[in-house]
């Protein structure tokens, strides 16, 4: 008896050290731990911890939330404290260069106030409480930006989105982007017939976005090497590209450059040159562009084909006053129009996460073949059964979608649009054209390069038109001004791909990471199955409620208009009773269904609370005295043969 009592106080004693352990270790050891998780989601990658190291001025991190009017609300807590603690492990790493503020803003206070000047977005909720989730950055010579809020549908990318913070402080000026082009897209004069002046054109508005975040500078078609500030290159519808120009495209990219090239099997937005002699000269000329180093590392668009796909077919109204049509070769890339199981945009990489909508008209498709070193990712692709049409079916029906739609054969296997290539890339010359240099592997001023040694990333399209005003955004002048409306997310792509590419290296490799708050699939199998199970006998009663209601609506619209004895007739008053009760009773069952189904949720949540918070202790518990007992009737063994 006294060595129970004994058991017993001494598994108390136990459990209350337990508590005063784990409450100590919160107060002075919460910036120390071990990350445990599958994907090290509380530790920064070596691109993150690059970026901190090469911090030459201190930045401060003002992290604004509402943790106290946000405490009755479990998923905004629990992702609220998984940012703190990233931004905890970034003021570790980045020693006295990094400094966190943690602000808790209250209604009319002046850290409300502050997060407001900041440009932090608080979010409202069903309630009407506001509550603010963001974070403000401010450097040394006082430059500041900011992440307004942090949403819950981008926490694969918290590390990304805090890193590009704390680089875009780093950084200042705006990045150089060079532009080369076959297209006439900066707005140049154009040609008209003889004896009228040339009239001037708008640039693309793809080139007034990109001036919002970069340094815009067109290179021309005859450049012999790309200057060394250049942070992005551009190469848009690369046709019959001067040798030496491809040269300095392929040179530039072994370096280790940054690209984003659009190439295009079929481009309307191309004009090809007038011939008096031949007015149908257009209709066979040619619109299609490659860049032919792409296939050395990696790349090839199949040809002149252009890809179709009735399943991301993009309605077109083809005639005034009549129905749209679907039209198979404008597809319309969507996570709405993916296959259930499948995308067809990328929503893993940071450049494609944000998209909803894009519109690519008339495109081509990638083989991809398997390089040494170097990494490709599918950005957008279409669904399985996706076709590819012949040059001559697009070059003669190009804008007849019922001449497509009648030739469209359903394909086997989805086709690559879209993509990006990662890796220390091979040059596709032995020597500089006409130079006969020797090759070299090692970064010489002014000699050719062989092998890369830096990582090179590269964007690749097999689209041109997608960036086009025609296919991507209207322009109005209203009263002197110009207005831009986007139709769809084209230029945000090109736009998120710029800015990307236009950081260092470090930060490109920043990847997505796995997700802080991941939901119980099991769980969720389970409520599926109730509902499956409820779901038929729901809509049966509702059906029969439904069906009440109409009848009851019909003899009552019948009792109003139509008047006289007939109208009142016993009959019709005890059908309509009858109604009025079998509509009773299905409301009724109706409910004790809902009921049903909602005691299953309750009665699977409280078995789960049951399990975190009860067997898990006492299984421990459990193993516990089993070890103990196991170890004391040892020492008792030893006992008795002393």
């Amino acid at each position: 008896m006294h060595k129970s009592i004994l058991s017993a106080s001494g598994i108390a004693i136990l459990g209350v050290i337990l508590l005063l352990t784990n409450g100590i270790s919160n107060s002075l050891f919460s910036r120390f731990y071990v990350d445990l998780t599958e994907e090290r989601l509380y530790s920064l990658s070596d691109g993150s911890k690059n970026i901190l190291a090469k911090i030459e001025e201190p930045v401060t991190l003002r992290y604004y939330f509402s943790k106290t009017d946000g405490a009755s609300y479990p998923a905004i807590k629990l992702y609220g404290q998984r940012v703190l603690d990233l931004l905890r492990e970034y003021d570790r790493l980045g020693g006295d260069n990094v400094t966190l503020e943690v602000y808790d803003p209250r209604p009319d206070s002046e850290e409300e106030e502050w997060a407001q000047k900041y440009g932090l977005n608080p979010f409202t909720l069903p309630t009407g409480e506001k509550l603010f989730f963001g974070l403000a950055a401010v450097n040394a010579y006082g430059d500041e930006d900011s992440i307004p809020v942090f949403n819950l549908q981008r926490q694969q990318f918290l590390e990304y989105d805090i890193t590009k913070l704390i680089h875009s402080l780093r950084t200042g000026a705006l990045p150089k982007v060079g532009i080369i082009t076959t297209l006439d897209i900066q707005g140049a004069p154009k040609q008209m017939p003889p004896g009228m002046p040339p009239q001037p054109s708008d640039a693309w508005i793809l080139v007034n976005q990109l001036e919002n975040v970069a340094d815009v500078e067109f290179l021309g078609t005859d450049v012999e090497k790309i200057p060394d500030d250049v942070k992005v290159l551009m190469v848009i519808f690369p046709q019959n590209l001067a040798e030496k120009t491809r040269y300095a495209i392929d040179q530039y990219a072994v370096k280790g450059g940054s690209l984003f090239i659009a190439v295009d099997p079929f481009c309307s937005a191309f004009e090809p040159p007038q011939d008096p002699n031949n007015p149908f000269a257009s209709i066979g000329a040619d619109r299609s562009a490659v860049l032919p180093e792409l296939s050395g590392w990696g790349v090839e668009m199949k040809g002149k084909k252009v890809v179709g796909d009735i399943n991301l077919a993009t309605p077109v109204a083809v005639r005034q006053g009549q129905r749209p049509e679907m039209f198979p070769v404008w597809l319309t890339f969507s996570s709405a129009n993916a296959p259930k199981g499948e995308w067809v945009v990328n929503q893993d990489e940071i450049i494609s996460s944000d998209l909803e909508t894009l519109m690519i008209p008339w495109p081509g498709a990638f083989d991809i073949k398997k390089q040494e070193g170097v990494t490709i990712t599918p950005l957008l692709r279409t669904t399985d059964e996706a076709m590819l049409y012949e040059e001559n079916d697009i070059r003669f029906s190009a804008d007849r979608p019922e001449v497509l739609r009648k030739k469209y054969v359903r394909g086997t296997e989805s086709q690559v649009v879209a993509l990006k290539i990662q890796g220390k890339l091979k040059s596709n010359f032995s020597a500089k054209p006409g130079d006969g240099a020797a090759e070299t592997n090692m970064s010489t001023e002014g000699g050719h390069i062989s092998q890369g040694t830096e990582d090179a990333n590269i964007i690749v399209v097999a689209d041109v038109d997608f960036l086009s005003d025609a296919y991507a955004a209207q322009a109005q002048n209203i009263f002197g001004a110009r207005f831009i409306s986007l139709l769809n997310d084209n230029l945000i792509f090109a736009a998120n791909a710029t800015e990307n590419l236009s950081g260092s290296n470090d930060l490109i490799s920043l990847r997505s990471r796995g997700r802080f708050v991941r939901p119980f699939t099991k769980v969720q199998e389970i409520e599926a199955s109730a509902q499956d199970r409820w779901k038929q006998e729901e809509e049966e009663f509702q059906a029969k409620l439904n069906e009440a209601n109409q009848r009851l609506s019909q003899l009552q619209n019948g009792m109003d208009s139509g008047g006289g004895k007939q109208a009142f007739s016993s009959a019709l008053l005890e059908e309509m009773k009858d109604l009025r009760e079998r509509k009773k009773d299905a409301q009724q069952k109706l409910r004790d269904v809902r009921r049903k189904l909602r005691e299953d949720k309750e009665d699977l949540g409280r078995v789960l609370f049951l399990v975190n918070t009860f067997l898990i202790p006492v299984i421990l518990v459990l193993i516990s005295v089993f070890w103990y007992r196991k170890k004391r009737g040892g020492n008792v063994k030893e006992d008795s043969n002393e």
